[in-house]
């Protein structure tokens, strides 16, 4: 029988034999319940199990006879009771739980909507299972002990797909638009990843998604996850934006050049572009770490930017101040015939961004004569002020602001007239003036008499340049007004440009004095300067980076109210809490990252000035959890901000319960050191970070009662010296804990929570004895530690020799009745302090030990040999001259030379070779007569007369000579070999040809000047003796050489 277990309903196939073709009257039954078959043949039936069926036998009742009974068990059937989750997408993992499902799948099944399963796990209660592919929404069934569930509902949801990301690359921050479906019409629980890296969304639609790229995002898929389902992953590129670290100059003028060091630039620039506060720059050289730009006209302070692969840097700000307001040129041309054109010319070299200033005078006719004012620099001319007077002409006054450079003498300035009877042109060129749009207020006035005057301006900015021009009747000479200076003066006639810069407001005239009554007009134009500009400029940030709290902006020309003026960062609007003309407060945003904080008062812009939004403080664990005040704590998380420790004046700190500050050992981004406060009650406090302006999360730590030393016992002794230290709170074992003395670590012998058996330490000195639990120290309890020598330096040193005693505990000064001796002979003290003490040797010391009595305490021996005081017997040769190698023999110089020297005459010599019984070196160049003696260890042997002898000269043969002539010179001490000697003849060296110890044969060069002979050896020049370098004897020659002559004939 195939099951023999089953639920009511379950097919069962019975095999068998004699069951007869067909059924018939025939029956099956289960433990005597009627089954009804749905097939049935004489040797298998299949029948369900029968409703009201219990575990028995089945039996066949066929031709009136029951077979034989086999045994069925009837189980229960399965029953679904939930399903968790109830809706997901294919592939989703479900839990199904219920009852009477089996205790293994065996032949089990479940089914989505008809769709079979794949079961992960299978109890007789609870089933996991994932969504099949081609799942649909419907009834979830199980299948068991032959028989199919309930079924419970199911709702089967479309897994997310990306179809498409724009942009599909950009740096981080970057904001990104995912497009799709099945994304859920709100965030919910779903994420988006841009390579595994978890993004923040700003908004979020069943269709569409909006992220920022994450910061430590890289490039790879961006993947969203709805209920657990991840979609495809798609394409995109995190592109490293560039980065400024530092500009070479805080400030620059126009036309210099900086340095951008940074990284992210690309070697090549490319499409890559540097700005000077939004001014685009030209740059010199460009590779990924370092750009040199130049400063363009036009640029004003504020941030320097690199914009590469599409993404703008940081900002660094570059102060670049306002070029000094200046007369840089002029020019004139008068004619006093009828004119169309006159053009004057610049003669010197033009620069860009400078204002152009033309006067123009002419015969008077009309209004307005002049038809065109241009240049050959494409410059475009304004009319500043005009005027005219009957009967003696008209002036104009034109400008051309922001310039464009141009070469010496190459721009002209051509002025195009209807007609007039004369003609009078000025040029002027001034720099420092405002670009955009310069020209302030004008004033013109004409009058009869000796003083000319504009009439009054009140400019409108502080910092204005006034240029003043006057016309006056032909024969009049003109002289400047108060504080101003004529920049260009007309002939023949004298017709004035002048100009005057002034810094505060105020009421202003151009004035001129004629040399006498007449005629004139006299106009004024004032010009912004560079310095006048009244838009909003900030100075400065305070804090400059911060993760919450304000941001205190100061600058100028802010305003003394808010009115419609607004502050941004990065372009997003903060809502000031204060507001003046000089500074504003606002809230640090809550977008993290650097941006431009600027200010925007009546729809004009300031610079930007870069804010960094950090990220608040954050507790991921410490370390220990649990100690007594002075325990040192480690906290690790992140954005404690990496500069509190070098900034010392950093508000960051770490805080136990509000109230206890933590002394801050080091400090990082990741991990700060401190200790636990002072001060402290016990129990449990909440530890947090404050950085950044923000205050972390709270870790716990437990404060614990600190160990303390009540005694020590002895509390006096040597090293070596077993010391019982009773207190409290030292724990019941060792463990970490440590015990020092004065900062020597201590190794005990035994412990307890009450007493510390330990030796005092090699190396310990007296000081305080502490016990360290949990890393917190006790109470220190002072410990003398008797003195002791550690070494002698040096350990064998003859008599008078100075010798340091290195120990510890020997007392800042020497105690009363203190003293040193060597093998008991005591020594003369030449210096005494705690942990050295100099003396000298004894005369009479011996071979022996070296003790130290500190005020009655003596020190163990420590072993020094005496040596002997080196004694010399004999010196060979005794004399010699430099170089010459002498032996020193005698006894007591040491077995190596070590600091020893020889003295030969007045010089040390060059040591060759050292035993304590015999010295060899050679007589040192330089040296004089004097003794030969042996110093080692700071003593002195016995000294011995020791003769240098220096060479001497005897003669020279011949004694004079000409060039090239050969000298033989006589004498002693020369040296049996030239080495570095040298022979002098006359006025310079001889060319030698032999050498020996008393004659050496040289010619005199043929340089040489009559002068002195002498002989250099090592150095030491010998006596000096006359000689004379003749002039070579005249040349005769004879022309003819031959001829025929008669005895006694003469023949010129």
């Amino acid at each position: 029988m195939s099951p023999t277990t089953g639920a009511v309903g379950a097919s069962v196939t019975i095999g068998g034999s004699n069951f007869g073709s067909t059924q018939g009257a025939s029956t099956v039954s289960f433990n005597g319940t009627s089954a009804t078959p749905t097939t049935w043949s004489a040797s298998s039936i299949v029948t369900p199990v029968p409703s009201g069926a219990t575990t028995g036998n089945v039996v066949v009742h066929a031709s009136g006879v029951n077979s034989n009974g086999v045994s069925f068990t009837v189980v229960p059937a399965p029953s679904i009771t939930s399903l968790s989750p109830s809706s997901g997408p294919v592939g989703a993992s479900l839990t199904i739980s219920g009852a009477n499902f089996g205790s293994t799948q065996g032949s089990s099944t479940v089914t989505f909507n008809g769709t079979l399963a794949t079961v992960t796990s299978w109890s007789s209660t609870s089933i996991v299972a994932s969504v099949p592919s081609g799942a649909t929404t419907g009834a979830v069934v199980v299948h068991a002990s032959g028989v199919n569930s309930n079924g419970v509902s199911f709702a089967v949801l479309p897994r997310p797909n990306i179809s498409g990301l724009s942009p599909t690359s950009g740096a981080v921050g970057t904001s990104v638009t995912i497009t799709g479906t099945n994304f859920g019409s709100t965030q919910g629980t779903s994420t988006v990843t841009f390579n595994g890296t978890s993004a923040t969304a700003t908004s979020w639609s069943a269709t569409s998604i909006v992220a920022t790229v994450p910061s430590g995002a890289s490039t790879g898929n961006v993947v969203v996850t709805v209920s657990g389902q991840a979609s495809s992953g798609v394409s995109f590129t995190v592109a490293i934006g560039p980065t400024i670290t530092s500009l070479s100059a805080t400030t620059a003028s126009i036309g210099f050049t900086v340095k951008i060091t940074g990284s992210g630039f690309g070697s090549t620039q490319g499409t890559s572009t540097v700005r000077f506060n939004g001014t685009p720059g030209t740059a010199i050289s460009w590779s990924d770490t370092s750009i040199v730009a130049t400063v363009p006209s036009g640029a004003s302070t504020g941030n320097v930017v690199v914009n590469a692969v599409g993404v703008d840097s940081n900002g660094l700000n570059l102060i670049i101040p306002a070029p000094d307001t200046s007369f840089v040129q002029g020019n004139s041309a008068s004619f006093q015939t009828p004119q169309t054109t006159v053009t004057v010319p610049y003669s010197a070299a033009q620069t860009q961004g400078n204002l152009n200033i033309v006067e123009i005078n002419y015969g008077y006719s009309s209004p307005s004569q002049v038809q065109s004012v241009t240049d050959s620099a494409g410059n475009n001319y304004a009319q500043a002020s005009a005027t005219s007077v009957s009967g003696l002409g008209a002036q104009e006054i034109y400008y051309a602001a922001n310039i464009n450079s141009s070469a010496a003498g190459a721009n002209t300035v051509t002025v195009n007239f209807s007609a007039v009877t004369a003609a009078d042109v000025s040029v002027a060129e001034y720099s420092g003036v405002d670009t955009s749009s310069p020209l302030d207020v004008a004033a013109s006035n004409q009058g009869n008499s000796t003083r000319a005057d504009s009439g009054s301006v009140s400019p409108a900015t502080a910092n204005d340049l006034l240029i003043g021009t006057a016309l006056v009747q032909p024969g009049t000479s003109i002289t400047g007004g108060n504080g101003y200076t004529p920049a260009v003066i007309t002939t023949p006639d004298v017709n004035v440009l002048e100009d005057q810069l002034v810094i505060a407001f105020g009421n202003y005239s151009a004035t001129a004095t004629l040399s006498a009554a007449g005629q004139w007009i006299m106009q004024l134009a004032a010009f912004r300067t560079l310095a006048s500009s009244n838009d909003p400029r900030i100075s400065s940030l305070s804090p400059s980076a911060a993760a919450a709290g304000t941001i205190a902006i100061t600058g100028a020309n802010f305003g003394s109210t808010q009115g419609t003026s607004t502050v941004t960062f990065n372009g997003a609007a903060l809502a000031p809490n204060s507001w003046s003309a000089s500074s504003i407060v606002v809230p640090i945003p809550t977008s993290i990252g650097t941006g431009n904080v600027v200010v925007t008062v009546n729809g004009t812009s300031s610079n930007g000035s870069p804010f960094t939004v950090l990220s608040s403080p954050n507790i991921s664990s410490m370390t220990p959890t649990t100690g007594g005040p002075g325990t040192p704590i480690t906290i690790t998380g992140s954005n404690f901000g990496a500069n509190r420790g070098s900034d010392p004046n950093s508000f960051d700190t770490v805080i136990f319960n509000g109230s206890y500050y933590a002394a801050i050992l080091n400090w990082s981004d990741t991990q700060i050191s401190a200790f636990v406060p002072q001060g402290v009650t016990t129990g449990t406090m909440t530890v947090t970070v404050f950085a950044n302006g923000a205050s972390s999360n709270g870790a716990n730590f437990t404060v614990t009662n600190a160990s303390n030393i009540s005694s020590l016992s002895p509390n006096i002794g040597n090293t070596g010296q077993s010391v019982t230290i009773s207190g409290i709170g030292f724990g019941a074992t060792q463990q970490t804990s440590t015990v020092s003395f004065n900062g020597v670590t201590a190794s005990p012998t035994s412990w307890s929570d009450t007493a510390i058996q330990v030796p005092v330490p090699a190396g310990a000195s007296s000081g305080s004895v502490y016990v360290t639990v949990s890393g917190v120290p006790s109470n220190g309890v002072p410990f003398t530690v008797l003195p002791a020598i550690t070494n002698v330096v040096p350990a064998s040193a003859a008599p008078g020799a100075s010798v340091t005693i290195v120990g510890h505990d020997f007392r800042t000064t020497e105690p009363s009745g203190s003293s040193v001796t060597f093998n008991g002979t005591p020594a003369s003290v030449a210096s005494w302090g705690p942990n050295g003490i100099v003396v000298s040797v004894p005369s009479t010391a011996t071979t022996g030990q070296v003790i130290v009595n500190v005020g009655g305490t003596d020190t163990d021996g420590y072993a020094f040999t005496v040596l002997s005081v080196p004694t010399i017997t004999s010196v060979s040769p005794n004399s010699g001259i430099t170089g010459t190698q002498v032996t020193v023999s005698g006894s007591g110089f040491g077995s190596v030379q070590g600091s020893g020297s020889l003295l030969l005459g007045s010089t040390y010599g060059v040591v060759t070779s050292w035993s304590d019984t015999q010295v060899v070196a050679n007589i040192a160049s330089g040296a004089k007569s004097g003794n030969a003696q042996i110093v080692q260890a700071g003593v002195s042997s016995n000294a011995v007369p020791f003769t240098v002898i220096a060479p001497v000269v005897s003669g020279a043969s011949p004694s004079s000579g000409i060039a090239g002539t050969t000298v033989t010179i006589s004498g002693s001490g020369f040296g049996a070999t030239q080495g570095n000697g040298n022979v002098w003849l006359g006025s310079t060296y001889g060319i030698i040809s032999s050498w020996g110890d008393t004659q050496i044969v040289a010619a005199i060069a043929s340089s040489a000047q009559s002068g002195t002979v002498k002989i250099l050896q090592n150095r030491t020049w010998s006596n000096a003796l006359p000689f004379t370098v003749s002039s070579p004897p005249p040349s005769i020659t004879l022309s003819p050489s031959m001829m025929n002559m008669l005895v006694g004939q003469t023949h010129y």
